[in-house]
């Protein structure tokens, strides 16, 4: 059944189209993840959807109950002591109370600690109706998504399956065309060079030699300017192949990246943080308490916690160098926050990295490159430029600075997963130390070394990705499960042997006796033991 049908719809700003959709039916059940650069229109198709706007042609139909969760920034009907988290997950339990035909939501992930990122992961995955989500949590839209809707330059086109299943078809999608690419190269390679032999061949032909009589020098000439005249024919049908050659469209580069590492840059300690007896405490409240941690050089850690657990507290408290922890005296910190103070607004990007920047030019520009800010848009003023570029800008600032020790607080809000995926590869490039933190799943997965987690006002080390960290706790869940079941285990079959050695009465021996068979058939003991005997 149609649950939402858009028909020659288009919004758009000013000159700038939004949206321009020919057809797009979504039905009942689906759930899709909504994808795109900053600024495609993700949230105007939404806005569109639940008709806060109204779309400049066509028609937008939909069918049943409506609700539609908003970015937190756009919400303002909570309790002003709530964080991030709370206040989106009480909203969202908010909607899903309602029990809507179709949920749209933007941005659900953003301020979600880990385990709240499970537990709304679980709820999507529970709910029975249509949903339409924007999310840059690639971990989010591989658990919930059976569709990918991507947005590109106003158009939109349907992927099958999850997020994984999409980049994967994005892949080969690329892949097919650099091959269209090379193989159109290579023809027009081939083309052009058979031009200029046959411009060659014509402009070598040589004109009737002197001693020839008049009769044979006029035959010559006649025979020569056939010849030429073939030549010049062959030449043009040439020209005309080249030019009926369907161009594809280029693929995009893929900017390499080659940080410079200077003398001395590197820190040779096993430990660039170390700390014996830390505590944290703000506005009278104990977030760590007396706890030993450190934090290996040359390695990515991803610092994970509970929202208010006192993640970004415990990083700016490296940053000013408490002196509860021994930081080593070859580290040069960079620090990334939300508010962005590293950037100077009057200069242009290319001057605020250039500024402070140990990396030659081609880096940086291949730097800026892979984050989608290239050509002339670098010589644009900091000022000019949207909340997600800025961050963009800052981040590149970063990694080409004379630094080797990046502490990132949440450096992928803002951004569009094309961003954070470019921003993956750069961090899995960086040849010094990162401390991160991050609600996004898969980034963690995909560059972290080891994780430093806050737990019940401690500091714990693991040694793994976040998958790994997940596999463990569940090993020992299992493992604690196995020892209570044989604890268990244990006491009936105690129970029983005391009851069948007290027993006199033979029937109801028996029956006890059958009663233990059975418990240590389908109990946890694999070496069953041998049958009890009086």
């Amino acid at each position: 059944m149609d649950k939402i049908q858009l028909t020659n719809v288009s919004f758009s700003y000013g000159e700038r189209d939004i949206i321009n959709i020919n057809k797009l039916t979504i039905y009942e059940n689906q759930k899709i993840g909504i994808v795109g650069v900053n600024g495609s229109g993700k949230t105007t198709l939404l806005k569109l959807i639940s008709h806060e706007l109204l779309p400049e042609t066509g028609t937008i139909k939909t069918t049943g109950k409506l609700a539609y969760v908003k970015q937190l920034d756009e919400e303002t009907n909570f309790v002003s002591t709530q964080s991030g988290g709370e206040k989106m997950m009480a909203l969202l339990e908010e909607k899903l109370q309602e029990k809507p035909d179709i949920l749209l939501l933007d941005e659900p992930s953003s301020n979600l600690d880990y385990l709240h990122l499970e537990e709304i992961t679980q709820k999507l995955k529970k709910y029975a109706g249509t949903l339409l989500m924007i999310s840059h949590d690639r971990t989010l839209l591989d658990e919930v998504c059976h569709s990918i809707l991507e947005i590109d330059q106003g158009k939109l086109q349907l992927y099958r399956g999850n997020y994984s299943s999409y980049d994967q078809q994005k892949r080969e999608q690329k892949q097919r065309q650099i091959n269209q690419y090379e193989q159109y190269q290579k023809e027009k390679t081939k083309l052009e060079q058979a031009i200029k032999n046959s411009s060659q061949r014509a402009k070598a032909m040589k004109k009737a030699p002197t001693r020839m009589g008049n009769s044979e020098a006029r035959l010559h000439k006649r025979e020569t300017n056939n010849i030429r005249e073939k030549v010049e024919k062959h030449k043009k049908a040439l020209e005309t192949r080249v030019n009926q050659l369907e161009k594809p469209e280029k693929p995009k580069n893929d900017y390499l990246v080659h940080f410079r590492v200077l003398d001395g840059q590197k820190v040779n300690k096993k430990e660039i943080v170390i700390s014996d007896d830390f505590t944290l405490e703000i506005a009278g409240k104990t977030l760590i308490q007396k706890t030993k941690f450190t934090i290996s050089s040359n390695k990515i850690t991803a610092l994970m916690g509970r929202n208010g657990s006192g993640k970004t507290t415990f990083i700016k408290e490296i940053v000013k160098q408490n002196p509860k922890m021994k930081l080593s005296p070859q580290a040069k910190i960079g620090y990334f926050s939300q508010n962005l103070d590293s950037l100077t607004p009057s200069q242009t990007i290319i001057e605020n990295l250039k500024k402070t920047s140990i990396q030659e030019e081609s880096t940086i520009r291949n730097v800026l490159a892979n984050l989608q800010i290239k050509g002339n848009k670098i010589d644009q003023l900091v000022s000019s430029l949207s909340g997600g570029e800025k961050v963009k800008v800052a981040l590149a600032k970063l990694l080409v600075a004379e630094t080797n020790f990046l502490i990132l607080d949440e450096p992928t809000n803002f951004l569009d997963v094309e961003s954070i995926e470019a921003l993956t590869k750069l961090l899995k490039q960086y040849p010094g130390t990162i401390l991160l933190i991050s609600h996004d799943r898969r980034l963690i997965d995909e560059v972290a070394d080891e994780l430093l987690l806050i737990e019940n006002k401690k500091l714990i080390h693991f040694s793994g990705n976040y998958t790994a960290y997940q596999e463990s706790k569940t090993q020992k869940q299992k493992s604690k499960s196995n020892q209570n079941n044989m604890l268990l285990f244990n006491f009936k079959l105690s129970k029983l042997d005391t009851q069948i050695a007290l027993t006199k009465d033979e029937e109801q021996k028996n029956k006890l006796m059958e009663e233990r068979n059975k418990l240590i058939k389908n109990g946890p003991r694999k070496d069953k033991e041998d049958e009890y005997r009086n």
